[in-house]
């Protein structure tokens, strides 16, 4: 190919280049220089920038990776990246433990796409994915690979209404996210190591907000209490009671998982704990093993949610610095009615203590979907499993309790079938 001396020799080139464009990894990075000088055809420049695109353009055709072809039943994987002006995606199965590319999909962002946030230019990546390879998604099972919460954001509906409309269109296919381990091809590994390396420049720590937590126990119940520092001063407190009870330990713990939550609910990046409780924070370090079944199941479930932070620490300070919280935890925990209207209910454990025994009340469709909203957990029957994956985007978990969106956009309660009894014998 030579350098194009006019507009219609660089169309020429790009229509080209968008016939092979499922053989190129990043095609949309690749060419954008050339959409560039598009833009303005009366002034139409042939840049220097130009030019080394289609230097590299060059040399990266004459290294095409082989595209490996797909049968039916087979697990196939996705790739998702995102620059400033592009968002890509690669389709990949395993064959022998090795990795190989299926599909590459490029697409360039224009207007308000580009001022849309990295995760949900890779919520974009994945839905734009899903369409252009509508017959691979019909027909396999698809694992999105990628480090970042895309899960949890896309089955928050209340976020963004695009995210809303994502959720629903992805809800037909059978999508599980997994997080990203060694990468098993090297043509894949070309495809994520270069689109990292654009946008590398602009990333940056971001600025770490406090999470003060403490929890209290005692005959008269047990409570919470958090507050969440942001960078510039602003201050969120909650005071949480709980529906169960529980052991100091116990609520030190459901006060750092609900001041977890609250943080991701908030997108926050950078975290900063603290917390009072010496155990807690020798846990989390690895100096203090867990050995009773409960706090392992604690320790494993914090663990969780601290990976989806991208920065998280956590400190041991002394109780008289932690005040606040303190104050909150026990004012949650009292037995005086006066004090329940200042503060939230937390109904259930954010953990299991028991496993159901066989013969013992089934699993409901309402602890399906706070499962699967907590943990990713699926039914082990492929039917349930399918149809809570094409409907869990109408609902989400607010205190351990789960809602469903109605037309009228409120939030309405979903009750266990022994409430939904006695909600019909009160009214009737």
């Amino acid at each position: 190919m030579q350098s194009p001396r006019t507009v219609k020799d660089l169309q020429r080139i790009n229509g080209r280049l968008v016939a092979l464009s499922r053989f190129l990894a990043r095609s949309g990075d690749r060419c954008l220089p050339f959409f560039k000088a598009l833009k303005d055809p009366k002034n139409f420049q042939w840049t220097s920038e130009c030019e080394e695109a289609l230097k590299q353009m060059k040399q990266h055709l004459a290294t095409l990776p082989r595209l490996a072809s797909v049968f039916p039943g087979e697990k196939l994987g996705l790739y998702l990246a995102a620059s400033p002006y592009v968002v890509s995606s690669v389709l990949v199965k395993e064959i022998s433990g090795a990795q190989l590319p299926i599909y590459y999909v490029s697409h360039i962002l224009s207007g308000p796409e580009e001022r849309y946030p990295p995760i949900e230019k890779l919520a974009l990546a994945l839905v734009l994915s899903a369409r252009k390879l509508r017959p691979y998604f019909q027909a396999h099972s698809v694992e999105v690979v990628t480090d970042q919460p895309l899960r949890q954001i896309l089955t928050k509906f209340d976020v963004a209404g695009r995210l809303l409309r994502w959720a629903v269109e992805l809800g037909e296919h059978d999508i599980s996210y997994v997080a990203r381990t060694a990468i098993k091809a090297q043509a894949v590994a070309d495809f994520i190591v270069e689109l990292a390396r654009v946008g590398k420049d602009l990333k940056r720590t971001p600025e770490a907000w406090t999470l003060h937590v403490d929890g209290s126990a005692n005959s008269g119940g047990a409570g919470a209490g958090l507050v969440l520092l942001a960078p510039d001063g602003r201050s969120f407190e909650r005071s949480l009671r709980f529906g169960f009870k529980a052991t100091n330990n116990e609520a030190e713990y459901e006060a750092l998982l609900a001041g977890l939550r609250l943080a991701l609910e908030m997108q926050v990046a950078a975290i900063h704990v603290l917390t009072d409780s010496q155990l807690v924070a020798e846990q989390l370090s690895g100096g203090y093993e867990a050995r009773d079944a409960t706090m392992a199941k604690y320790l494993a479930r914090v663990r969780d949610l601290t990976t989806k932070f991208p920065h998280f620490t956590l400190s041991n300070i002394p109780r008289e610095e932690n005040a606040r919280v303190d104050a909150l935890a026990k004012l949650a925990s009292r037995r005086t009615p006066e004090a329940w209207s200042e503060i939230e209910e937390l109904p259930a454990r954010a953990i299991e203590v028991a496993t159901t025994a066989p013969g013992s009340t089934p699993t409901t469709w309402v602890q399906e979907l706070l499962r699967f909203k907590r943990d990713g957990a699926l039914p082990l029957d492929e039917v349930a499993a399918r149809r809570l994956r094409r409907t869990h985007a109408w609902y989400t978990e607010e205190s351990g309790r789960l809602y469903r969106r109605s037309f009228t956009y409120p939030f309405l309660r979903c009750l266990e079938p022994d409430e939904a009894q006695t909600v019909l014998a009160e009214t009737q």
